[in-house]
């Protein structure tokens, strides 16, 4: 496989749980979109020998799909561990990572000829890259430079160049760059980087030095990078290092490390070596030394103001958690620090926080960035995705210490839903707030504001609710117990729903069955209505299909009687109307979908999901609608929904909520 295709075949991979445009997959491995569609034609052919395929699914992008996985994987890491050194002929079309390999990488230089003739290009084309080069080189102080007989060559300080080599073949992957650079390849070769580990760890250990357990792979990555550049005669210069004392701890430290790796690598380190890595310890550890200018006060009351001043994030009572405030203070510093000597802290969770964790990761910026001492700094995303972490615990506590808001509905009244509230209370204690006692037929839409989960002691299950209810006795044994106790254990109040989690772990097969068994096309319905009743009235024909005479008559009334008990919009583009009583053979679900939108009461909305559930099982129905209450907090692909012209490409785009 080509080096592109091998890039491919790892983006989807490391996303083998989800559907990637192809847009998203040409942005990753940095080629167009037509181009990528090229290659997965090509990497099929070779993946059906080795049980997996690539699948595409029309609006909605590509999947790995793998179905012999030791065959697969034997073949997938044979491919990575055989291509990390491949020449350049087997790359052309990766020029720009070539170039960057042979020139600031190994520093070397070399003629303009001799790259025409390894790449395969003309004169012009090699120009045109080397003026990409140049735009990505800038922000690090380095520039191009040539000269007759000595070639094409990358000026700019040594620690310049560290810079640029960390940030540009380790930063953007890092998670991979622990297997493919520092495991595998020939990059780091004779290097013992085990060996080194514990090194860093043993003597920061005994000399109490402490220092947060993610930056150690960046510690040992920057000291197998030194070791690489001595290797090959390349050293800082004095003046590239900031002043460390050698009385101070850091260097103590760094001078122990140095000592043993000198030993165990047979090499030996200048002294600017020794500073620069104990810099890095200084930056990377929690604790402020004297070396470090900013005031803890400062920083405190720099912080304090940004969380008073964010009174939108006022429900997280950030600002009464010391812990998050102690820690954004040791970060900060040590940050700065970095900042400060240019250098680069890579984050392994980086993808994963800005993916999983967007809104806590903008939350993060939102609040840290009017910092004074913030404001102007050119912080990293790796530096935000750390900062996000400490958030995230903030944010964690706080759910922990949130209790759960429970309405309690029972059949016959207020009787029994006291009987009930006093057995939860007494079972959970301050774990569940209870909210609100009601009977069944009291229930309205204002009652269900504010409410996490219903515990009701009669079956909801055919009732949509865009919150969980639990079915459970008035006695509340134990059965009922373990129920809402699974609750608890998995309910997050609604400020911390950062993200929807998957709610199955079903094959695509498996879904594909379910969404057959709910969905049909002959209840599908791409329209330009705008009347409410008429869009109702139009989706109650197609479901009285194989249904009794009484059918639609007693399916009307039960939506009416439904919409009086609360409303079914669930956000303001869906409703879900459903009966109080299911009156259908088999379950059903029949779509609506309005481009133009469909006067609802006082709104206009764009989907509508309307529910026939079965008056004997409906097993499948719970994950068609916990799926429609995904898709509330996915406007993207809503938007997709929207442009569907038929049942098929609704289904499809349907299967990735399930």
């Amino acid at each position: 496989m080509l080096k592109k295709e091998i890039k491919l075949l790892q983006t989807l991979y490391q996303n083998k749980a989800y559907f990637l445009t192809a847009s998203e997959i040409a942005n990753a491995i940095g080629m167009s979109e037509r181009t990528v569609r090229t290659y997965i034609q090509q990497v099929n052919k070779v993946l059906s020998i080795y049980g997996a395929e690539i699948i595409a699914k029309r609006g909605i992008g590509f999947k790995l799909e793998v179905s012999q996985a030791d065959k697969f994987e034997h073949y997938f890491q044979t491919q990575i561990t055989s291509n990390k050194l491949a020449s350049p002929k087997t790359v052309i079309e990766n020029r720009e990572n070539y170039l960057l390999t042979r020139l600031p990488l190994n520093d070397s230089s070399v003629l303009f000829d001799t790259l025409m003739s390894e790449l395969f290009i003309s004169r012009s084309t090699l120009s045109k890259v080397f003026r990409k080069l140049k735009e990505r080189l800038l922000p690090y102080q380095l520039t191009i430079q040539s000269r007759a007989r000595k070639g094409v060559y990358i000026s700019g300080s040594e620690r310049d160049k560290r810079r640029f080599i960390m940030a540009y073949f380790f930063g953007q992957h890092y998670v991979a760059c622990i297997q493919e650079y520092l495991g595998d390849t020939q990059f780091f070769s004779g290097i013992q980087l085990e060996a080194i580990t514990l090194i860093i760890i043993e003597e920061c250990r005994q000399a109490q030095l402490k220092i947060q357990d993610f930056v150690i792979q960046n510690l040992v990555l920057h000291l197998a990078l030194s070791i690489n550049r001595l290797q090959k005669a390349i050293s800082l210069s004095s003046n590239e290092i900031g002043h460390v004392s050698e009385t101070a701890l850091a260097y103590q430290v760094a001078q122990g490390i140095i000592t043993r790796v000198e030993a165990l690598q047979n090499i030996k380190f200048p002294r600017q070596e020794v500073a620069f890595l104990a810099l890095h310890l200084v930056s990377n550890s929690p604790t402020p030394t004297p070396t470090q200018e900013i005031a803890p006060l400062i920083l405190e009351a720099e912080i304090r103001n940004c969380l008073i001043t964010s009174q939108q994030y006022a429900s997280y009572h950030f600002l009464e958690d010391t812990e998050l405030i102690s820690a954004l203070i040791a970060h900060i510093t040590a940050m700065q620090l970095r900042i400060r000597n240019g250098m680069v802290l890579v984050n392994p969770l980086l993808d994963k926080v800005k993916t999983n964790f967007a809104p806590i990761f903008q939350l993060t910026k939102d609040i840290l960035s009017k910092m004074p001492h913030l404001s102007n700094q050119p912080i990293s995303e790796d530096e935000w995705a750390y900062l996000t972490l400490h958030f995230m615990v903030a944010i964690e506590k706080a759910k922990d210490k949130q209790p759960i808001r429970v309405l309690v509905v029972c059949a016959t009244g207020i009787g029994s839903a006291q009987l009930l509230k006093t057995r939860i209370e007494k079972t959970f204690g301050n774990l569940l707030r209870i909210v609100g006692l009601h009977g069944y037929f009291d229930l309205n839409q204002a009652m269900l504001q504010d409410v996490d989960v219903i515990i009701s002691s009669i079956d909801l299950q055919h009732l949509v609710f865009t919150v969980p209810t639990v079915h459970v006795s008035i006695f509340l044994d134990n059965d009922d117990t373990k129920r809402v106790a699974d609750i608890i254990n998995t309910l997050r109040p609604p400020t911390h729903h950062f993200k929807y989690e998957a709610v199955s772990t079903l094959t695509l097969s498996q879904k594909r069955q379910i969404c057959q068994q709910l969905f049909s096309a002959d209840f599908f319905l791409k329209t330009s209505e705008t009347q409410k009743s008429r869009v109702i009235e139009s989706l109650l024909q197609k479901l009285a299909q194989q249904e009794d005479n009484n059918y639609l008559t007693k399916m009307s009334e039960q939506l009416k009687s439904r919409e009086q008990l609360s409303s079914i919009m669930f956000s303001d583009s869906i409703v879900v109307p459903h009966p109080v009583i299911p009156q259908g053979t088999t379950a059903k679900i029949a779509v609506a979908i309005s481009e133009q939108g469909i006067k609802w009461d006082t709104d206009t909305i764009h989907f509508v999901f309307l529910l026939s559930p079965s008056k004997l099982e409906n097993p499948h129905l719970t994950i068609a609608t916990k799926a429609i209450v995904a898709l509330l907090e996915l406007p993207d692909v809503q938007s997709r929904l929207l442009k569907v012209d038929n049942f098929n490409d609704f289904i499809d785009l349907f299967l990735s909520l399930i």
